[in-house]
């Protein structure tokens, strides 16, 4: 099947599908403990079993065996390492962090650094990918400076600056990252695919989206967002393929299946800024703002300044249970409430501190951000928050689409919470990428 010029082979074997929750920004993490196992002090027959594991996806198993050897080994950089690329795999990024940070100071004090740049400069760059995780993008920033000093053609830095800005809603500098990566290193079909992140417009996205896959062929996201965003401009037939292919149960398929049976098509976003743009342009801005799920606060920091009064509630330790593959505790802030003036945040969990701030009346609401992720929590914020939405307010889901369970999470709440109360809702705007929907209740 020709597509432009690119022939994309839709019977061939995906590798590249990423976890639900990280798919749609590629960062570049480079494993470093082949190098390592080269010059460390554990034997090389070790050595090699514990990297053989690791290559065969068995992090979890890496954690208790590279542990129990750094009871003997303690001054290990390759098993340091290893605790930290591992912890970083199953998402636990806080202790990944700590393992990276070790790793170094064991390089440091035993190799010159002339002679290791290129390795100080991957460590640094994967100490800054779990620190994006844990949300510390300043310090992320940092490292990959670092990173920048010991290889200044480190191709991977750029695209990982470029997310990281992104996070940060500094668009120009995320687009000057991944053009730089390309720069150096023209065949990354990750930073095109980022790219296509902080598109304008959807002619824009799709050109991207060809680049990727012409650097790719088996790049999936890239594939079944490409195939939506043409049968979105009228073009099906490539659509209509993917849902005859081994892809037809993908996320982004079922994702833009459900955005073609709605009754109009949604405008469509490339990122969450420009969606946190169209709503405050849509929006009745001398209301309320309510967000639920406040995490480092950078959705709140964007939204409430449009806003007459601003809450936020969070218990900023964390999701209260799993989602997914993502464990209890993760979107930590640490228990560290975000300092914005003019905020009112309200600390706890949902089912505890809702029902009660709902209980007296409160200012209608002009857009309620809804970034909690759970269907638990979803379902009890949409209750509560009942009194403050009426047919203008604008509600915004962060994690609505997309992922692997995206129907069982904020979609299943919205759609019962409509269903018990006899409402319907109005889509106006999805963001594939960022995973957003935003709407408004028809009552």
């Amino acid at each position: 099947m020709h597509l432009a010029s690119t022939s994309l082979n839709l019977d061939s074997t995906c590798s590249n599908v990423l976890d639900q929750c990280s798919w749609h920004q590629l960062g570049s993490q480079i494993y470093c403990s082949e190098t390592l196992a080269e010059c460390d002090e554990i034997d090389k027959h070790t050595a090699d079993i514990l990297t053989d594991l690791f290559e065969a996806d068995c992090a979890m198993l890496i954690t208790v065996i590279a542990w129990d050897y750094l009871q003997h080994y303690p001054d290990s950089a390759l098993l340091h390492n290893l605790m930290a690329e591992a912890h970083g795999n199953i998402g636990n990024h806080l202790a990944a962090t700590y393992y990276y940070g070790k790793t170094i100071s064991l390089l440091k004090a035993k190799h010159s650094l002339k002679s290791s740049d290129i390795l100080f400069a991957r460590l640094h760059n994967n100490l800054a990918i779990s620190l994006r995780k844990l949300g510390f993008t300043s310090k992320a920033i940092d490292q990959l400076g670092i990173a920048l000093k010991f290889d200044p053609n480190f191709a991977e830095a750029f695209n990982n600056l470029g997310n990281i800005y992104n996070d940060r809603a500094d668009l120009p500098s995320a687009r000057r990252n991944f053009l730089h990566c390309l720069n150096l290193k023209p065949s990354s079909h990750e930073a095109f695919w980022n790219l296509t992140g902080v598109s304008d417009n959807i002619d824009q996205a799709m050109d991207l989206l060809l680049l990727s896959i012409e650097k790719n062929r088996d790049y999936r996201p890239a594939i079944t967002t490409l195939a939506g965003l043409k049968a979105l401009t009228g073009d099906t037939q490539f659509f209509r393929t993917i849902c005859q292919s081994e892809f037809k149960n993908d996320p982004i398929v079922r994702s833009f299946k459900w955005i073609f049976q709605l009754p109009n098509n949604p405008v469509i976003k490339f990122n969450r800024w420009a969606m946190f743009d169209y709503a405050i342009s849509m929006a009745q801005t001398d209301r309320a703002f309510y967000e639920f799920g406040v995490w480092m606060g950078g959705s709140f920091r964007y939204l409430a300044p449009h806003f007459s009064k601003s809450y936020g509630f969070d218990t900023f330790d964390g999701l209260p249970e799993d989602w997914g593959t993502i464990t209890k505790g993760e979107y930590s802030s640490f228990s560290q409430v975000p300092q914005i003036d003019g905020a009112n945040f309200c600390v706890g969990r949902f089912e505890d501190t809702l029902p009660e701030f709902f209980s007296v009346e409160r200012p209608i609401s002009g857009v309620l951000n809804f970034d909690a992720d759970l269907y638990s929590s979803t379902i009890c914020a949409l209750e509560c928050a009942l009194p403050v939405m009426d047919d203008k307010t604008i509600l915004l889901f962060d994690e609505f689409l997309v992922n692997e369970r995206w129907e069982n999470d904020e979609y299943r709440a919205l759609e019962e919470f409509c269903e018990k109360h006899q409402v319907e809702y109005e889509v106006l705007a999805v963001s594939i990428f960022s995973k957003q929907m935003m709407c408004r209740l028809i009552f």
